[in-house]
């Protein structure tokens, strides 16, 4: 089902290309999604991540223990222009043309840049899922931006693994977003989640747009746990902080 709705999607996308031409969602600049020259400024973190602190995630530090994932790799930077207003634009503007147009040749040259060796690669079976949104916010919407997302890095990374939606909201909550502390972020997410079956020591990659605080991400993890996922890795395509 997901994947003939992503392909139906592109179909689309081509269609709509043809309608109405497509410019840079950073510059303006006609002729691509994502244009050469911003697609080049965009600036990579090349090596894993602490969700906490943005220390590597191989090196030592306090918050270690804290933190449920075997892995976290983030792409850049929030407050990047570009890749802000690439997210924004999918997330809000529904701009699913964006998938093909400019996520993915991003990815691709993420990968190529990417220091490290990608800490699920030997993992002989993966399951990626996506953070899951909130009914009423996905119906005005139009889309699923995360599970998007999910598509892109499993186009551009590891064809091999599988997605599936294996997390729901239990109940609606306010956009964490709008919420300015870290501590009403916690507890506005804290129990929202459940995961829809029984994982039994599968491995997971964790897929989100954004980290912020880590409190969705946490609250997915919790989730996942509870029905027995073994390795849980996260992947976001930016993190909230400079």
């Amino acid at each position: 089902m997901g994947a003939s709705v992503y392909f139906m999607a592109q179909f689309w996308n081509i269609i709509l290309d043809v309608l109405y031409p497509p410019s840079c969602a950073s510059c303006g600049a006609h002729g691509l999604w994502l244009c050469e020259t911003c697609l080049e400024a965009i600036s990579f973190f090349r090596t894993g991540l602490c969700p906490e602190c943005g220390a590597h995630a191989s090196s030592l530090h306090d918050c270690d223990s804290r933190w449920p994932f075997t892995s976290f790799s983030s792409l850049g930077s929030y407050v990047d222009p570009p890749l802000r207003r690439m997210i924004t634009s999918l997330k809000y503007r529904s701009a699913s043309c964006l998938i093909q147009g400019a996520f993915v040749p991003l990815l691709k040259r993420y990968r190529r840049e990417f220091k490290d060796p990608w800490p699920w690669a030997g993992l002989s079976s993966l399951t990626i899922v996506p953070a899951p949104m909130d009914a009423r916010r996905k119906r005005e919407r139009g889309l699923d931006h995360a599970n998007l997302l999910a598509q892109a890095i499993q186009e551009t990374f590891i064809p091999w693994a599988t997605i599936e939606p294996l997390l729901i909201r239990k109940k609606s909550v306010l956009p964490n977003a709008s919420l300015h502390s870290d501590d009403l972020r916690y507890a506005n997410i804290t129990g929202a989640m459940e995961a829809t079956r029984s994982l039994a020591g599968e491995d997971i990659l964790l897929v989100d747009d954004v980290l912020t605080t880590g409190a969705t991400a946490l609250e997915a993890a919790r989730a996942l746990r509870a029905q027995g996922a073994g390795e849980i890795h996260l992947f976001t395509m930016a993190i909230g902080r400079g």
